[in-house]
């Protein structure tokens, strides 16, 4: 009798639990932020959430980590040249991307 007056004691409590706001479990809603460096070659780098991405010409890879607070805002997100052909001392900027 007090376990089954306990539990019910508890389903308010856990009605009112907050929903995980885990980046990774979003990814899918993140827009697409672009990136370039000021490499001669001008890599593209195509995001869409955190991790390592390869650039459309298929040399570089770029670690890019968004701002948990606002990762719609590409600006905000971290993004540095990881390996590959390109300089690690190669700053990553946002660009719009191009049409598919």
């Amino acid at each position: 009798m007090f376990v089954r007056t306990a539990f019910l004691a508890l389903i308010p409590a856990l009605a009112l639990a907050a929903p995980a706001t885990d980046l990774s479990a979003r990814q899918d809603e993140l827009q697409t932020c672009c990136f370039t460096t000021d490499n001669i070659n001008k890599p593209i780098f195509i995001t869409t959430g955190d991790g390592s991405f390869l650039d459309t010409l298929s040399w570089c890879f770029l670690d890019v980590k968004r701002d948990a607070s606002d990762p719609n805002n590409c600006a905000k997100a971290e993004a540095h040249i990881s390996s590959g052909y390109c300089s690690s001392s190669e700053v990553a900027e946002v660009i719009q991307c191009p049409a598919n």
